[in-house]
């Protein structure tokens, strides 16, 4: 888990990247070079911490209400120079263990959004600490069987958006 503190701010020492803020976060649930993502700067050692790789899942950590909290999108390809901004979290999940389009959809049950919900912090503004994020329980079966759920339902995503399209 790796919390940005990436702003849009552009500063004249630091190296120009593509910037995936929070509302690119929270309106799509695919991150891909297709969006028009804002420029922002960003040092060497933020790129190399904060650069998006594929199966990086990003979720909301901060918002002003907290329905809006761990809003879950997963990158899907190769990004060119993009790195996640502030008030976003990566979650990086083990190759071996756990698919990003998996666990992506599994942020957005139910169950898992009265828990970020409960545990959020603040009055005005709402935030999710690391330890709150590492505390969610997740279950999750076979990896095979995470790529088959995933496949299927981001299969349907795409029908649900070609159809939006054409009406």
């Amino acid at each position: 888990i790796r919390v940005s503190n990436v702003d849009k701010k552009i500063y004249p020492n630091k190296t120009l990247v593509k910037l995936c803020n929070y509302m690119d976060a929270y309106t799509h649930n695919y991150i891909t070079n297709n969006i028009p993502y804002s420029i922002g700067s960003a040092d060497a050692n933020e790129i190399q911490r904060f650069g998006l790789k594929i199966d990086d899942v990003i979720i909301t950590k901060d918002s002003e209400t907290p329905e809006d909290i761990a809003v879950s999108t997963v990158v899907i390809e190769d990004l060119d120079n993009v790195v996640c901004g502030y008030h976003l979290a990566i979650l990086r999940p083990d190759k071996k263990e756990l698919d990003g389009r998996f666990l992506m959809l599994k942020l957005k049950e139910p169950e898992l959004k009265r828990y970020f919900y409960s545990v959020v912090n603040g009055s005005t503004r709402y935030g999710l600490t690391i330890g709150n994020i590492e505390k969610a329980k997740i279950t999750i079966p076979s990896l095979s069987t995470q790529r088959h759920i995933a496949h299927i339902l981001s299969t349907i995503d795409a029908v649900i958006v070609k159809t939006q399209a054409a009406i």
